[in-house]
């Protein structure tokens, strides 16, 4: 009885996984439309050097599952906040690396997962009296906040934002410039997009200091593609990168 059980999930794994191969070859010999991708300057994720030559770790994973099903792409890279309004009203344009977290998920299509974060709240030294135990606290503190972030919408969605002790930047480059001059208290980041901005030469990491463990937004981090984008070009991308992490 054991050995016919264990025939029997042989026979499933080797059914299933002839399936998903037949899938695959499916997707990648049917015609494909050019992709728009959407994204932003955020090391160690999505880094556009000098060059322009776009490199991370989300870029890879994106470029070598495109790419090996020779699907025509093209990435563009722009502020978070315009890159987001352009994932939303462009035909077939994909956005990446968009944090999921429940806030944020009738917007988008989700696609597949590229990475996950840690995040933190952090402010400079000198700043040894700001303490943060709860969110709430946050109120009594200038925050720095990046354009449609994920920190954003969930601050705003949570009624964390005074407008009147808001001060809003493009990168965490500009947001820790702002906490070492004191015109800010308090700056939400991810852990590998802090240690990115310190290896940019601009900053010193010991002039920090991590105060709230931001475990709100731990979260995953996407391919994403708008409401609007065909169901029959979402499941092909799909299909796709289950490909790739099976292989």
């Amino acid at each position: 009885m054991i050995i016919v059980k264990f025939i029997f999930i042989i026979y499933l794994l080797f059914s299933f996984t002839s399936y998903a191969q037949t899938a695959c070859e499916k997707v990648k010999g049917a015609n494909k439309p050019p992709l728009l991708l959407y994204t932003e300057h955020w090391p160690p994720y999505q880094s556009a050097g000098k060059n322009k030559i776009l490199t991370g770790i989300t870029v890879k994973k994106i470029k070598d599952t495109l790419d090996n099903a020779v699907w025509p792409y093209e990435i563009k890279v722009y502020p978070w906040a315009r890159a987001i309004y352009q994932s939303k009203n462009v035909e077939n344009s994909f956005i990446f690396s968009v944090a999921r977290f429940p806030e944020r998920e009738k917007e988008f299509q989700w696609v597949a997962p590229l990475a996950t974060v840690t995040s933190k709240l952090i402010r400079f030294n000198n700043n040894k009296l700001i303490k943060i135990n709860t969110l709430e606290d946050i109120k009594n503190h200038v925050l720095i906040l990046k354009r449609g972030e994920a920190s954003s919408i969930y601050f705003k969605q949570n009624n964390l934002i005074d407008s009147a002790k808001t001060i809003w930047v493009n990168d965490s480059s500009q947001a820790l410039k702002l906490l070492e001059v004191g015109r800010g208290d308090i700056y939400p980041v991810t852990v590998n997009g802090f240690n990115e901005a310190i290896k940019s030469g601009r900053h010193k990491s010991e002039a920090f200091s991590f105060i709230y463990d931001f475990k709100e937004l731990d979260v995953d981090l996407y391919l994403a593609t708008s409401p609007k984008t065909s169901k029959s070009i979402i499941n092909q991308v799909k299909t796709l990168f289950s490909c790739d992490n099976n292989s």
